[in-house]
């Protein structure tokens, strides 16, 4: 039996293939070996111990993957953004640090220099709010779980091949199992919380070998708005590609770019970044923020979700329901229970009882008639 991406296998619904199909021999693959609930140990008596595992750093030292140079852009939030922020619920600061209107100007930068160089750039947004505004505002096409099998060919082949087609906006179904050896750039403007799975299956993307030159030929952004609760997921994410040897460089001004990658900054980068140029576009957009209902700042949801969806579903709480209720029934004192006391009450004193008590009884009696008697 030969599973690949094997890591997934600790899930309940494809534990279930073992109790059906019965091997001699099981052979697992991945790249990913990490899960966020600890159950990657199972995989040991599920299909059997690690026996290999190569480094990624070493992989792309000897030419079998991408060079890649990992970048964490900062992006300060805006007076405006960051005031709400502060007093907002949980999801509705998911919404602002996603949508804040600096990391919108990066993400415009970055495509605008990456397509004057003819790079193939994908943007990965988890939360569908972000994808379709970025996308939208910026004239690019996306694609989501919803997209049509039929649709989603088109765009992925268009992308592969058209060389004025450089630029594709996708959810996590982009994650896993597409095929685009032609991408060299992924900016990454909305995650799924602190996922390092995601974060290396993301940048596996990228990995296949390129035949350009240079130090780097190709390139992952990671784009965080700064003093928010985002940080900390980004932190988390890099563990596992830490671990591999990688590094990530931070950058604060979007000018260090160009001397990053190694090519001076192209006309296009010049000009004004959209919310640059229309800055009372900002409380519109902050507005519409505000506006949406909180599903919205929910990530997408797959059918097969995966190992911190799990998580974060049973950490959240269900609804609260206020109901009328006596003391006695929330000390456990209902009525069913008293009346069952008073039934084996009576059942014990129906019992014949011992003769040692009999006459201890009758005793007791003769004794206090005589004294009675005395008095």
């Amino acid at each position: 039996l030969l599973l690949d991406e094997v890591h997934v296998v600790p899930a309940n619904v494809f534990r279930r293939v073992f109790e059906h199909v019965h091997a001699h021999c099981k052979l697992g693959l991945t790249a990913t070996l990490v899960r966020e609930d600890n159950l990657i140990g199972d995989l040991n008596y599920l299909i059997g111990p690690k026996l290999y595992e190569a480094n990624w750093l070493d992989l792309q030292i000897q030419g079998f993957l991408a060079r890649v140079q990992c970048i964490e852009v900062w992006c300060p939030m805006t007076p405006a953004f960051f005031k709400e922020y502060l007093g907002a619920t949980s999801a509705k600061r998911t919404l602002l640090y996603t949508m804040n209107p600096t990391k919108f100007n990066n993400t415009e930068y970055l495509i605008r220099f990456h397509e004057a160089r003819g790079d193939k750039v994908l943007v990965f947004s988890d939360n569908l709010f972000a994808l379709e505004r970025y996308a939208t505002q910026l004239g690019k096409y996306y694609m989501c779980g919803t997209t049509n099998e039929v649709e989603r060919e088109k765009l992925l082949e268009k992308f592969k091949n058209d060389p004025d087609f450089n630029c594709l906006f996708i959810s996590k179904v982009g994650d896993n199992s597409i095929d685009l050896p032609s991408a060299n750039v992924i900016i990454q403007i909305s995650s799924h919380f602190g996922s390092r799975r995601q974060e290396a299956q993301r940048l596996g993307r990228i990995l296949r070998p390129k035949s350009t030159g240079g130090s780097f030929n190709a390139f992952f952004y990671s784009l965080v708005s700064k003093d928010t609760q985002e940080m900390y997921y980004a932190t988390k994410r890099q563990r596992f590609l830490v671990d591999q040897g990688y590094t990530f460089k931070v950058i604060v001004d979007r000018s260090q770019i160009a001397q990053i990658v190694g090519q001076e900054e192209p006309p296009s980068c010049r000009r004004p970044m959209f919310y640059e140029e229309h800055p009372e576009k900002q409380t519109d957009l902050l507005r519409k923020v505000m506006d949406a209902h909180d599903s919205a700042a929910a990530d997408e949801q797959l059918h097969d979700k995966d190992d911190i969806s799990q998580l974060a579903a049973s950490a959240t709480p269900g609804p609260v329901k206020r109901t009328k209720a006596s003391l006695s029934a929330i000390s456990g004192g209902a009525n069913l229970l008293y009346r069952e006391v008073r039934q084996a009450a009576k059942a014990h004193a129906s019992k014949p009882r011992s003769a040692l008590f009999r006459q201890h009884e009758r005793d007791v009696k003769k004794v206090q008639a005589e004294f009675k008697k005395g008095r």
